[in-house]
């Protein structure tokens, strides 16, 4: 009994670190991506790399976090069973619910929101090392995904001029860009 809660606790911390992982660097901007890889050497640089490839970089935090959960699923549904009875499993998914929302997902994601470089630094080695060690999946997780969205007339959206130039306007509304800037941008796609 001591054993499987110290595990789920471990699942629920593996979790909460995988789930602010990905907000870390899904919130990170172009501008802290560049500072980080000038800033702060090969930490940085892998940032950088591991942004520059979302696809990879998702579908491991997605597979480590589903089988976290999973696993947790498992251990909390099988020791409910065991004290309980199966009777007490609706009451036990309710509350592990609760748990993994508050403890693995909604509050990891909060403060990875507000420490976003700093999680994205710390995080970036073990991200790379563990989606090399799942790159078969990986990958056929692509293959099949790109298939489906082939299948249901999916396309890569392009940024186009119009983007662009809204983006600028944005830019120079917020004080990013400076009037005299943003002229000099628009004439370059004119």
């Amino acid at each position: 009994m001591v054993f499987e809660i110290t595990l789920f606790i471990i699942l629920i911390i593996l979790s909460a670190i995988f789930s602010a992982t990905e907000t870390a660097f899904t919130s990170l901007s172009i501008v802290q991506i560049q500072e980080l890889a000038s800033d702060h050497n090969k930490k940085g640089e892998m940032v950088k790399f591991l942004s520059k490839r979302p696809d990879i970089l998702l579908t491991t935090i997605l597979i480590v976090n589903n089988l976290v959960n999973i696993a947790a699923s498992s251990l909390v549904a099988n020791m409910t069973i065991r004290i309980f009875g199966s009777q007490a499993l609706a009451v036990s998914t309710g509350i592990l619910t609760l748990i993994v929302l508050i403890f693995a997902e909604v509050t990891p994601k909060q403060i990875a929101i507000v420490h976003n470089e700093a999680i994205a630094l710390y995080m970036a080695y073990p991200v790379r090392w563990v989606s090399w060690i799942l790159l078969p999946i990986i990958k056929l997780i692509g293959v099949i995904s790109s298939l489906i969205t082939h299948l249901v007339g999916g396309e890569k959206k392009k940024l186009s001029l119009d983007g662009i130039l809204y983006m600028v306007s944005i830019a120079e509304r917020q004080g990013v860009v400076e009037t005299y800037e943003t002229r000099m941008i628009k004439n370059v796609f004119r």
